[in-house]
């Protein structure tokens, strides 16, 4: 499969959750670089002040408010920009709801997780492939640097990402055999300074240790894997490797998890009487 990707200039930008963190960052970023910008967002109020911002400074944007989860709602969005601006170059499936409660028990509702984190990014494949069959373009799933290992209170969070991964390389292998035009890269963020959409968070607690990255560095991390070849990237000297630490170098990867935060929470949800 040969893939000529378009300089940023000439490309159209779908992305979802883009009204904060990793979305509004790459946003920022794109339109200064000459994309035009297509926003999916739950938001709609958020949506309408960032546009309206972009365009008083002149950038080409739109947007559709719509649920990730729900594929009827993400499909309008993509046709919306399709009449907008005539087609999608980089489809940027962007999302992530993390659970967080040392209070939890195992009974807990968190299909939400489920249903954002994975089925949102399946639904946002299901519909770029077909419409980028023709001229090509790339996916992009934003995975997380630490779904290959285990994490306290984050059972939920990481296996929703581990998931995405599995199912991104599988559809990758897919879309080889196939000779299908289409780059799709994972892209594996680790602890980042952004306004995460959380359930039932603990507000009193840092959700991360040091060190903590900006969401820019993640922006220009994808917007320059929109314009080259490229599969798995890890947006952290450890996260792109933490498969193979897993697997080879179990001392190493009890060091990192023992940084986490997590880690020196009470585990109250197996004190529940009901659970034992």
């Amino acid at each position: 499969m040969s893939l000529k990707l378009k300089p940023l200039s000439e490309q159209v930008i779908f992305i979802t959750a883009a009204t904060s963190g990793i979305g509004l960052a790459t946003i920022q970023r794109a339109v200064e670089q000459g994309a035009k910008i297509f926003m999916v967002d739950n938001n709609e109020e958020d949506l309408e002040e960032i546009q309206t911002d972009l365009r008083s400074k002149g950038y080409e944007t739109a947007y559709a408010v719509a649920e990730v989860s729900e594929l009827d709602q993400l499909s309008f969005a993509a046709d919306s920009c399709i009449r907008t601006f005539g087609c999608i170059s980089t489809f940027i499936n962007n999302v992530g709801i993390v659970p967080i409660d040392p209070e939890m028990t195992l009974t807990s509702d968190f299909k939400k997780v489920f249903d954002e984190n994975f089925w949102g990014i399946v639904n946002g494949c299901k519909i770029a492939v077909p419409l980028m069959c023709e001229e090509g373009g790339v996916i992009m799933n934003v995975g997380n640097g630490l779904s290959h290992v285990i994490s306290p209170l984050q059972p939920l969070y990481v296996a929703s990402k581990q998931a995405v991964i599995s199912y991104s390389y599988s559809l990758r292998k897919e879309l080889s055999l196939g000779s299908v035009p289409v780059q799709l890269a994972i892209i594996m963020p680790e602890a980042l300074d952004t306004p995460y959409d959380k359930l039932d968070a603990s507000e009193d607690r840092p959700l991360f240790r040091p060190p903590i990255y900006d969401a820019d560095l993640i922006a220009q991390t994808i917007l320059k894997y929109a314009v080259k070849p490229g599969h798995d990237v890890g947006v952290w000297p450890i996260a792109g490797m933490m498969p193979q630490v897993s697997r080879f170098l179990p001392k190493l990867k009890k060091f990192i998890l023992k940084r986490s935060p997590f880690h020196r929470l009470p585990l109250t949800r197996y004190e529940n009487e009901e659970l034992q």
